[in-house]
């Protein structure tokens, strides 16, 4: 991967569990490079279907909005709660 890179950025994730079952990704490449990122919809789509499968969807939903304006916050307190609070 090394001598690809910065021209290409590739990865690789391997798990092995504790009864010792082993998954491994293969190689991929990110979809999105820094001379082409995603758009603004297209990284929030990516938040929805990610949070989507962990967090309630009001959290989400706040969580995303508060990401997405945190340059207007006050104070960063309700963004490090949502953060922050146990997934229930």
């Amino acid at each position: 991967f090394n001598q690809r890179f910065p021209a290409n950025r590739f990865a690789r994730v391997e798990i092995e569990t504790e009864e010792g079952s082993l998954h491994d990704s293969g190689e991929f490449e990110s979809n999105w490079e820094a001379s082409s990122p995603p758009s603004d919809m297209e990284l929030r789509e990516k938040f929805r279907r990610l949070s989507g499968e962990q967090l309630p969807r009001d959290r989400a939903d706040e969580l995303e909005q508060n990401v997405w304006r945190c340059e207007e916050l006050h104070d960063l307190d309700r963004l490090l709660s949502l953060i922050t609070l146990p997934i229930i």
